[in-house]
């Protein structure tokens, strides 16, 4: 999100970052019994009390907690991550001018990536 100063200049804003909730959603009764795991599960009972949304109970995901547009997936300092493949991939990164962490899977072969 570029912006200007007074003599023109433009220079990189980095835009703040929201996270809506940091806390893991959690299961229910996940801490009440051991074989029941603390990764979320969507409550199907018919009389459950998470699903039904009553007072004083597990929040359930939903969409508004998502994350704003323009800043979902993005690092601390701003930027984003991108797992660089091959060096086709990476050249069109280059071309791009979004700001970017590069990140390399793995070491390109200089047998399989030949100089032209």
């Amino acid at each position: 999100m570029p912006a200007e100063n007074l003599l023109g200049d433009t220079f990189w804003m980095k835009p703040k970052i929201v996270k809506k909730r940091t806390k893991k959603f959690i299961r229910h009764q996940s801490d009440r019994y051991v074989k029941i795991k603390r990764t979320w599960q969507k409550p199907r009972g018919i009389d459950n009390r998470v699903r039904r949304r009553f007072k004083v109970q597990i929040l359930m995901p939903n969409i508004g907690y998502g994350s704003n547009k323009k800043t979902k997936h993005m690092l601390p300092s701003g930027f984003r991550k991108f797992l660089i493949h091959n060096v086709k991939e990476l050249e069109e990164l280059l071309m791009c001018t979004s700001l970017t962490v590069l990140r390399l899977l793995m070491m390109f072969s200089p047998r399989t990536e030949k100089p032209s």
